[in-house]
């Protein structure tokens, strides 16, 4: 009995051994998975304090991402996510937690079919570089975070690769710093952005990310981190809710802001009868100085919950046009913030009193309405109607570019001097703008938003990245190559130097085509990197500076690829199919002779002209004359860039004249003696215009009795008619 009691002891507590085991075994393995969710990925053994912290928690499996590269399309809202994700893992851990309030997060994901390959990151801050991270890439292995030890607002970082026989596919990197706007890349245009230095020539862009070629030497990637500080806005007295702008307007004739205008009505409309508009904002005090929330002493703050109430009234010629309650929020980047370039922003919305005033009200002949309305002033010093003009010349040339008009700026009574306004191109705004308003939008500037991002790659990088050659027949199906032809000229015949932005924009509808809107030519007619940066480099002659006809259609074959994906695929085309280029070749004549005329310049620039003299503008007759002197010695230049480009084609000179006008040539009329600038291969097309009395041309001292009849331009050949009626 003894026995068997103690059998069946023995049986109990082998039983509970079993399953306290058991429990341990379990529990062991969840706490493993919980400590593996928790986890850094192995092999990042980042430098200095983390690379201990990593040290002190041993060997830890990596957790693998099997995700396949092929088909991969970067959606930067959820890789800011998986980043996040991946980086609350680092500051769960007891140990990691007194990094959360400093230190840099940092997060990539790339791939290759090269076994361990070695990579090092490097960052800098106030100091000299220092190595981070010295690890390897696994081919069953994605994703790489690494902490910095920096705080900076501003951290170089450089990624040294040793891939010999396979490329490395860099899908996304990603960076966090506490109380900072994350920063994240994830496809061509923003690597292109981070990537201002390193070794560009092995880096090849795909709709993926980048690839880095394998080289028998190392890849270097670097690029600057300029974090944004997140702050808390201030709350204006008009503001019910941060973020929302929702006004209590209660009776607008008893509202504080009528009731203390600074500047009377009949004071603003005798000021407008001086040939300039008169533009006057009244903003409460508190809102524009304020310490807290006053919009011109936090400069360097952007989005909603800095836009406060203003009243707005704007008079031309002696006549109130509009008055008005607005939004008014700071407009334009930081760095003109900082050195004092004060722009402004109105918003038209419904708390306010109205969502839209009619564009025809504020620009001559426009259509749509204004919703949004930028008032901007002078760009550069002594050059102070760069935009305005260079959008002028634009539209004259064909190319899609805003109106603008001059006004004087009235701030709470205190005259700013000179600015001028313009619609302020956002999506809404400038859909409102054109005939039809389902086109689909990409912002080429700045911080893009994830699906601008997916349109710009899809809609036209994939159309002929990857294409061996590339004929206008095919780009026709997907690109308006006319407007892109014109907006690019439009950027030659004004010298903008940084004409890689603007819009694209593409209609919702099958077969629609892409095409662009520029904004923002503030770098034209001045040379910026010579006169305003003030860089050592080889002085030019005004008309001189860049962009030039050689660098936009020269080939790629040992040169530097230009980042701009426009001229990229207008370089091809002329490169690579000889009847666009023929039609390049005919299309720039045509705009020098019928539309870029001295008549259209000269009457451009004296209206600018009596502008700036009726407000005693200093130096506007010397600015005036160097455009001028601009405009008169650029055309030459280009024509002679042509001549490099497309060899043994020396222009020729057609004079056209008749005993009676208007005549018509080329499909423009003419009330005078015509003479044009034409490259062999052309045609010369020639109509006497709605006279019955004609008799015939008289072409070179031969008789063409057609009245609409095109002359075919010869090398070597003269070019000389007369209309006989």
């Amino acid at each position: 009995m003894k026995h068997r009691k103690g059998s069946i002891l023995i049986f109990l507590i082998s039983l509970s051994l079993c399953l306290f085991l058991a429990v341990i075994t379990i529990y062991s393995v969840d706490i493993r998975s919980k400590f593996h969710q928790k986890s850094i990925p192995y092999p990042m053994l980042a430098y200095g304090e983390t690379g201990k912290i990593l040290r002190e928690l041993g060997s830890i499996q990596p957790l693998e991402n099997k995700d396949s590269v092929e088909g991969f399309v970067p959606n930067i809202v959820e890789f800011a996510q998986r980043a996040a994700k991946e980086r609350k893992k680092w500051l769960l851990l007891d140990k990691f937690k007194k990094y959360a309030d400093k230190g840099v997060f940092g997060y990539i994901e790339m791939q290759t079919k090269e076994p361990l390959v070695p990579f090092n990151i490097f960052s800098k801050g106030e100091n000299e570089w220092v190595r981070n991270v010295n690890s390897r890439i696994k081919p069953n292995k994605i994703i790489y975070p690494f902490f910095l030890d920096l705080d900076d607002p501003e951290i170089y970082i450089r990624l040294i690769l040793y891939n010999k026989k396979h490329p490395v596919t860099i899908k996304g990197m990603a960076f966090f710093l506490k109380g900072s706007h994350p920063l994240v890349y994830t496809d061509p245009i923003a690597f292109n952005r981070f990537q201002q230095e390193g070794d560009k020539d092995y880096f090849k862009t795909t709709p993926y990310g980048i690839n880095v070629l394998p080289s028998d030497s190392s890849r270097l990637l670097q690029g600057k981190l300029s974090f944004k500080k997140k702050r808390i806005a201030g709350i204006s007295k008009y503001h019910k809710k941060q973020g929302n702008t929702q006004i209590d307007l209660v009776s607008k004739a008893n509202h504080p802001l009528l009731k203390n205008l600074k500047i009377k009505k009949d004071e603003l409309a005798k000021i407008s009868e001086n040939q300039i508009s008169v533009l006057s904002i009244d903003v409460d005090e508190v809102d524009l100085h304020s310490k807290q929330h006053g919009i011109l002493t936090n400069f360097d703050e952007h989005g909603r919950q800095w836009e406060r109430l203003s009243y707005v009234r704007f008079y031309r010629n002696g006549r109130d046009v509009f008055s008005n309650f607005s939004g008014i929020r700071l407009q334009g980047g930081d760095p003109g913030r900082k050195e004092g370039l004060i722009n402004f922003r109105l918003f038209f919305r419904e708390e306010y009193g109205k969502s839209k005033i009619e564009s025809r009200k504020l620009f001559e002949g426009a259509v749509g309405d204004i919703k949004r309305l930028a008032v901007k002033q002078s760009e550069w010093p002594k050059w102070p109607l760069n935009s305005p003009i260079a959008y002028d010349v634009s539209r004259q040339i064909g190319a899609l570019a805003p109106p603008t008009e001059l006004v004087l700026l009235y701030l709470n009574g205190k005259n700013l001097g000179l600015y001028y306004i313009v619609p302020h191109l956002g999506e809404k705004q400038l859909k409102s703008m054109l005939p039809d308003n389902d086109y689909q939008y990409y912002r080429i500037r700045g911080i893009q938003h994830e699906a601008d991002r997916h349109f710009i790659i899809n809609s036209f990088y994939s159309k002929f990245k990857r294409l061996e050659s590339i004929n206008e027949a095919y780009a026709n199906q997907y690109f308006d190559l006319e407007n892109l032809s014109r907006q690019l000229f439009s950027f030659l015949v004004n010298a903008t130097g940084d004409f890689c932005q603007g819009i694209a924009l593409k209609g919702e509808s099958p077969g629609s085509k892409m095409f662009w809107y520029s904004w923002d030519m503030d770098h034209s007619y001045v040379d910026v990197p010579l006169e305003i940066k003030q860089l050592e480099i080889e002085a030019r002659e005004r008309w001189e500076q860049p962009p030039s006809i050689l660098g936009f259609l020269y080939d790629e074959r040992g040169r530097k690829k230009h980042h701009c994906g426009r001229l990229q695929l207008f370089r091809r085309l002329v490169n690579e199919d000889l009847e666009f280029r023929e039609k390049t070749k005919h299309l720039f004549s045509s705009i020098m002779n019928h539309q870029l005329t001295e008549e259209f310049i000269t009457e451009l620039l004296e209206n600018y002209q009596d502008k700036l003299r009726a407000i005693s503008y200093p130096g506007g007759d010397e600015y005036i004359e160097i455009l001028r002197d601009f405009f008169k010695h650029r055309e030459p230049y280009l024509i002679k860039q042509m001549q490099i480009h497309f060899p043994a084609e020396s222009p020729i000179m057609c004079n056209v004249s008749s005993d009676i006008y208007p005549i018509n040539v080329d499909g423009f009329i003419k009330h005078g003696p015509y003479q044009g600038t034409y490259f062999p291969g052309g045609t010369l097309s020639l109509a006497s215009e709605g006279n019955r009395d004609f008799n015939y041309w008289l072409i070179n001292g031969n008789k063409v009795e057609e009245n609409n009849t095109i002359f075919s331009i010869e090398t070597d050949k003269k070019c000389h008619v007369q209309a006989v009626h």
